[in-house]
């Protein structure tokens, strides 16, 4: 078993959810406005495993504390910092509150089933 694993799928996470935060994205819509409620589900879902992929790493193979604690704040800041990065330094992106909210319910929701998790991982 490879060594590590969890930690390579959190750092493999961080990796692409920085690529497709950066890159300009061309998704043509045509009379769909439920795109922006599938945008932020997803923002949503994929903030909520971010998270867990970090607690694991924390959890199981660095063996710290307060892993619960140390991922929310990371996955926060790593969304936080993208968000910000788009709305400043990317003229095809743009800060969008909405979607930091999405982060946050799905890390928050990761806090509120954490123990679920820390079952079924040990």
């Amino acid at each position: 078993m490879a060594r590590y694993k969890f930690t390579y799928l959190a750092f493999s996470f961080t990796l692409l959810i920085t690529f497709f935060s950066v890159v300009p994205l061309q998704i043509k819509i045509a009379g769909d406005h439920n795109f922006l409620n599938l945008d932020k589900a997803i923002h949503f879902l994929i903030y909520f495993i971010y998270t867990i992929s970090i607690f694991i790493s924390l959890e199981k193979e660095f063996l710290i504390k307060s892993s619960k604690l140390l991922s929310i704040y990371i996955s926060f800041i790593v969304g936080f910092s993208l968000e910000l990065i788009q709305g400043f330094f990317l003229a095809h992106r743009s800060f969008e509150i909405l979607d930091l909210f999405s982060n946050c319910a799905g890390i928050l929701t990761f806090a509120l089933v954490s123990k679920t998790i820390k079952k079924v991982v040990a």
